[in-house]
Parts: C-alpha cells; structure tokens; sequence
C-alpha cells in the first residue's frame, strides 16, 4: 500500500506499534470531542424545546420542503390548531388567506431559496374557526453538524390586535383629516414652543392665504391680525400654551388678502397625548363678521327708535326712518307709502289715465301716497308719487296680495315690471313691508332697493322696524287728534268730550257731565271740594300734590295760562293719567280758574310702549340690557332710601354654545324662550327680569334674601321638572350666583352684577368639575 510505502514508515517494528498507538489516542479523543459536542447539541435541543414549550410566541421548525417538523403549544392560542396537528403540512403556505395565497407563497419560497433569515415579515392566516389572524413572521436557516441546510426555524407573533388598533388609528386620523379639511372653521395646532404644526384649508376662506402659505411663514398670524388686536391675540396664546388654559368665542378682527377686514372669534383649549404629555394648543377660528355686522344693525336700530321717542313731527319721523334705512342698511333708495285719499285722479295722475292692463288704477278713493324717500331718489313728486291698490309691488303688499315682498334677484324676478332699469342701476333687492293697525288694517308701506342682497336677519329687523314705524304712525295721528280736540272742544262745556270744571280759589263749584263720568262721582261729591282731592298724596316728580296744585291754581290766577300732564284719581283711588290745562275766565265779575281735564291713558300707554320696544328685548320679551340697569337703578336708589334689602342673581344659560352648534340657532333661540318664560313662571311681578347678554339673564329679587333663596330653589325645581317631563334632545341647566344688596352699605349695580358674575362662574366651574369626576368614576 502506498501509505506503508512511504518513507517513514520504513522504521523498526518497536517504531511502527508506537505510531499505531499514538493514532488511535487521536482517534480516542475525536470520539470523545463527537460525543461532547452531541451531548451539548441535545442539551441545546432540550432547552430550546423548553423555552419554546413555554414562550408566548408560535416557535415552528420547518425542513427543507417546507413541512413543519416542529410547533410549540403556543400554535393552538394563535391558529387554533394542536401541534400535532400543525406537523406535516406545508410551512405558512397552508394557513394563508386563499386571496393572499399566492403573493405570501412567492416571499415566503424566494427566502427559502435564498437560505437567508427574515424578520418582520407581516402575513394574514385562517384560525380554525375561520377568523383572519395577522401574525409576524421571524426565522433563520437551521444547519446539521456538518454545516448542511436543513430547513427553517422561526417564530410567529400574533400581532392582530395591535394592526387592527393600527387600521383604526389611521382610520380614526384619516376621519379626523377628512373633518378638519373640510369644516367650515379655521383651525390649528400649535405646538408647545408656539409654532404652528398643522392648519386646515378652511385658513384661506378667512385669510386669503392658502395652508401651505400659512405654514411657510414663521409668525402667520402678524401677518392678518389688526395691529391693535396684534398684543392681544398673541398673548392669549402664549398664556394658552405657558399656563395650558383654554378659552371660548374671544372676537378679533383679521385683515384678509384682499384688503377687506372680518371679524372672527377664536376658541382654543390644550390637546394632551394618551400618557398625559402636553401636545400644544388646538384653535378653532369662527367668522363672526355677519354677527357683528347683526349687532352693529341692532345697536343702530335702538339708536334710532330712540330718536323717534323724540318730540318730531310725523314728516320728521318718516324720513328720518328712511334716511337711517339708507345709511344701516346700505340701501340704494328707501321709501314709505301712506294711504291716503284718490287726490290726483282728475290732475295728471298716470295710474288714471290707462284703461287696460295689470296696472290700471281700480279704485279711484282711495291710493298710496309717498310722503318720504330717501338715497338716490329724495324726491316724493315724481311720477310715482301715487301708487294704486293692487298695482306694482308696492299696491299688491298694501292691498295685501303680498304680506311682505323681499327678493334678491331683482333683475329677473317675474313681479318686477321694469328689469332692464334696475340692471342699469345695478341694483340686486327689494323688499317691501306692509305698514298695519292693531287690528291688522293696512295704512301704509316701507320699502327699499339695495345693490346688495338682503340677508334673513335684515329682513327680520327691517320688518320689526316696519311693525315700529306703525305704532309711531299710530301714536302721532292719536297725539295731533287729541291736540286737535282740543283746541276744538276748550270752549265747550256740557257737550264736551273732556272733563271741565270751575275753580274758586282752590274748591271746585262747578263741572260737566264727563267730568262725573271721568272720575266716577257724583256732582256732590266733587262740588264743593279742592281740585286735588282726586290727586294721589304724591306726582310722579315727588312733588307733593296739594302743593303743586295750588302753585298751578296761583300762577293762573296770576294771568299765567297753565298746560301739564298730571296724575289723578277715580274717586275710588284708582289712578290715571290726565292732561290739564288752566285758564282764567271772568264770570259775573269775578275771577274763576277754569280747569280741563284730558284723560290721556291710551296715548300713554302708546307712548310707554314706544319706549318699551327700546328695553325690551324682541327675542324672549324681558328687559334687554339698558332696560334691566334703568330699572334696577331706579330700585337700588329706592331701597337704599327705605332701607330694604335686594339681592341681584347673575344667571347662565349652560351649554348655549353647543344648542347653537349641533342644533341649529333657531333652536337656541327657542331655548332661550323657554329660559325666559321659566324665570317669569318663578320670580314674582315685583322682581325685574332681564337678558342681558345672549345667553345671560339677570334677576334682582325685591326684598328680603330668604325670598331669593326660596327664588332659586322654585327656579331648580321647575328646571328638573320640566327636563324630566322634556322630549328635547338636551336638558336645560342654569348656573346662578347671588349677590346681597344692604342699604347700609349699599353697593353699585356694576358691583353686584359683577361680584354675581363671579359666583355664577364658581358654580359653573364646580359643575364642570363633579361632571369630570364622574366620567372618570364611570370609566373606571
């Protein structure tokens, strides 16, 4: 053999036995260094099925086909499936779902082919029962102890519910995305270091400037903001984000791209992550440009029925009515129509003169006569100056055919006889109201043309005005009818509609028949008497009443004719309301007072109602505001005088702001109506009630605080009946805070208000609080 034939091998016998020797202590050792490392290969192996026996997680052995050759007990929790059962089928190929199959298949043999580990490889499986599983897939290549390929071990991680939390998350931001893209107001994330995160594409409609504009500037909103609203805009936000506050429906005014200014009102609050970590500031931004210009138009309105409280002739009144409407409304022209008399049917009228069509005059009686105009045409003799009943707009919203008549398309709608005048003037509505009595008869109408539409509220306000101009109609032609009289009946004395008597001095010795009836006597109870025993002890000035009279008696005596207002008495104490005048008249010689007495109750009472609609608020009819602080003044002066005790409520209409949003206004307007006339039901007559804001009322309860106190608890109690018995979707809630008025230390109506406010605050705060404490107890 060539291996003895080598050249060492060409020894002695003793040479050749210890070579031998020596090679089979090498082959001694190689059977022990095989047997070492198999019995650490079978520890391995044992504790590899140990630690996978008991891991959470699907430990799998797969050979070189692909066929499972080992599973772990976890394989049962994941799939469904006993280890036993999982041994002989083919790899991850035998669970897929059939629509993935072939995709999952491809990855899964090109790893195989490659002999390469894997991680995180995602797949979907079928459970027993047929549920889509999602596991994550991890292996390496296993190797003999030759260092031969001889399949695959790995790991599968049930990780459905973490992917299904994943797709909900993502669905969940996608929603939000959706939303916040596509609301109506503008808003934004700010991050804690004050810069801006993320702000949806409604910033353009308020600011011109597109969201990817607005996130390339450093400070954006410098670049909108007024600069006198600037200080106070960023400061809100930096003590939003340094003290983690929120705050709610703060106005501003933002200039736009295009030059034009709006208002807006912002609301923000701190957005914090799941583990509590601050994330920065949320803002929403709400255009509040129609609102304000709404409240400007209220204010302005008010304004101006305070004007025509005024002592003007009616002509006055009428085109002051018109020149406002021009000038709060931006109308083109206005102008108001009165009924009056056919006066120029026979002088040159053009409505006489047809005798076919739509438009000829029908009833030559009577027509719309135009008494005011104002804007572009202030003229009242135009050709227009007389109107037939049921012609034009103007005569079918006076003869009723229209109650009111408002368009916004003036160009093309079919009851506008002459489109091509109002497109040359480039006018876009018209609105026209009918002018009523009480008794719902029509006088007269108000109308208007503007070059810009007419918007809901304006319609309202300007037929709210029109229902005004009506009693102002009302209350002149009644106020120059009673003047009228009198200057026609002051000499006339049993025929007389007014009461007159004749004086002696101060003592009555003689009157007429409607005197009798006026103060509900008979002649011998008032013959023979002084004139002011049918007078209170006090006039409404404080003035003693015998004293005022006789200085009245004296000065008209003294040849000083006397003409004053005056309060009187039925002869059962009743009080009433005159107007008196005091003449000198000789009779026999001798000097007498001559006294005639109007009852003027009925104008009075128009003339309280003018001044009512001015402090009265038209949504709930409580006091607004300037009337709820005249009132409550007048009482405080009042019980500080008699040293009575008041206590003032500031209330708050909880959860306005969500009504308004979720529900539409209409139905916060309906809510507040209900809130008004549960406070009218609660609080006596004597307490005066008032809205003060827009979902702010204010009650200051006359007298003794227990009287308050029982207030409020009548107050709560009628709440949670009403919202118990209540189909609506939301229950009215209140937050009330009291402030005590004592005359020895009296305080201002600001102050009370005031010091009410923040004790109505407290409480709202306190309810907020118990309300969060028990959504965490119920989460819990």
């Amino acid at each position: 053999m060539e291996l003895f034939n080598r050249p060492h091998w060409k020894l002695s016998g003793h040479v050749i036995i210890l070579q031998l020797l020596r090679i089979n202590e090498l082959l001694s050792l190689e059977i022990d260094e095989r047997k070492r490392l198999h019995d650490a290969l079978r520890i391995s192996e044992e504790r590899f099925k140990q630690v996978a026996e008991s891991a959470g997680e699907w430990i799998w052995e797969v050979d070189t086909n692909g066929l499972y050759t080992y599973a772990s007990p976890a394989v049962e929790k994941i799939l469904g499936y006993k280890p036993d059962e999982i041994v002989g089928l083919m790899h991850f190929y035998d669970f897929f779902i059939p629509e993935e199959r072939e995709e999952f298949k491809k990855a899964a043999l090109e790893a195989f082919a490659e002999k390469v580990a894997f991680r995180g490889f995602v797949n979907s499986n079928l459970h027993k029962n047929g549920n889509r599983i999602i596991l994550e897939t991890s292996g390496v290549p296993s190797l003999d102890e030759q260092g031969r390929f001889i399949g695959y071990r790995g790991a599968d991680t049930d990780i459905t519910e973490r992917k299904r939390a994943e797709e909900a998350s993502k669905k969940k931001e996608e929603e939000f995305r959706a939303i916040a893209d596509y609301t109506y107001d503008w808003e934004s994330w700010i991050a804690p270091d004050g810069s801006l995160l993320w702000v949806n594409p409604a910033v353009e409609k308020f600011t011109g400037y597109s969201s990817e504009e607005w996130l390339c500037q450093p400070h954006p909103l410098t670049q909108v903001l007024l600069k006198e609203d600037q200080t106070f805009v960023l400061s809100l936000h930096e003590k939003g984000l340094n003290e983690r506050l929120s705050g709610n429906d703060i106005p501003f005014r933002v200039r736009h791209k295009d030059g034009s200014i709006r208002w807006a009102a912002i609301s923000y609050q701190p957005i914090y992550a799941a583990h509590g970590d601050f994330l920065g500031l949320r803002s929403s931004v709400r255009d509040i440009t129609e609102r304000k210009r709404t409240e400007e138009l209220i204010t302005r309105l008010g304004l101006l029925k305070e004007r025509l409280i005024d002592v003007l002739r009616l002509s006055e009144k009428q085109k002051l009515i018109t020149d406002e409407i021009v000038a709060i409304f931006g109308a083109d022209f206005a102008r108001i129509w009165l009924i009056g008399e056919g006066d120029l049917c026979e002088k040159g009228c053009i409505h006489a003169q047809p005798k076919e069509g739509p438009d000829v005059c029908r009833d030559k009686t009577r027509c719309l006569h135009l008494v005011a105009s104002s804007g572009r045409y202030t003229h009242i003799d135009g050709k227009h100056q007389r109107v037939p009943f049921g012609c034009y707009k103007i005569g079918r919203v006076a003869s009723r055919e229209d109650s009111q008549f408002v368009t916004n398309d003036v160009t093309h709608d079919p009851r506008i006889h002459d489109h091509e005048w109002a497109q040359a003037l480039g006018l876009v509505s018209f609105a026209g109201f009918r002018l009523v009595s009480r008794e719902g008869t029509p006088h007269g109408v108000m109308a208007l043309f503007s070059k810009q539409t007419i918007t809901s509220i304006e319609e309202k306000l300007l037929a709210g005005l029109a229902n005004y101009l009506s009693l102002v109609i009302l209350a002149d032609r009644a106020r120059e009818a009673l003047l009228e009289s009198e200057t026609k009946f002051r000499t006339l004395y049993e025929n007389a509609n007014d009461a007159i008597f004749l004086l002696r001095g101060d003592i009555c010795v003689d009157c007429n028949t409607k005197t009798l009836q006026m103060f509900q006597c008979s002649r011998e109870q008032i013959v023979g008497r002084p004139a002011y025993r049918f007078s209170p002890p006090f006039q409404p000035d404080g003035r003693d009443s015998n004293e005022k009279a006789l200085e009245k008696i004296h000065a008209a005596l003294a040849g000083n004719p006397q003409f004053f207002e005056w309060k009187h008495c039925l002869y059962d104490g009743t009080p009433f309301d005159a107007e008196v005048s005091l003449n000198t008249v000789e009779l026999g010689g001798e000097m007498y007072v001559q006294a005639i007495v109007r009852d003027i109750s009925e104008r009075k009472r128009l003339e309280e109602e003018l001044r009512t609609l001015s402090v009265v608020d038209e949504l709930t009819g409580l006091c607004n505001r300037r009337g709820f602080i005249a009132l409550s003044e007048q009482q405080l002066k009042f019980a500080e005088r008699t040293k009575k005790s008041l206590v003032l409520l500031f209330i708050d209409f909880d959860h306005m702001k969500w009504i308004n949003d979720t529900l539409g206004h209409q139905e916060g307007d309906t809510a507040l109506i209900e809130i008004a006339a549960i406070l009218r039901q609660t609080f006596r007559k004597s307490d005066i009630i008032g809205r003060i804001g827009g979902d702010e009322f204010a009650v200051l309860v006359i007298d003794t605080n227990p009287e308050a106190q029982k207030s409020i608890v009548r107050l709560r109690d009628t709440l949670d009946s009403l919202n118990s018995s209540g189909t609506r979707r939301y229950k009215l809630a209140l937050s009330v805070g009291a402030a005590n008025f004592a005359p020895e230390n009296p305080s201002s109506l600001d102050e009370l208000i005031a010091s009410a406010d923040t004790l109505m605050y407290e409480e709202k705060i306190s309810k907020r609080q118990r309300m969060e404490e028990s959504n965490e107890h119920r989460q819990r």
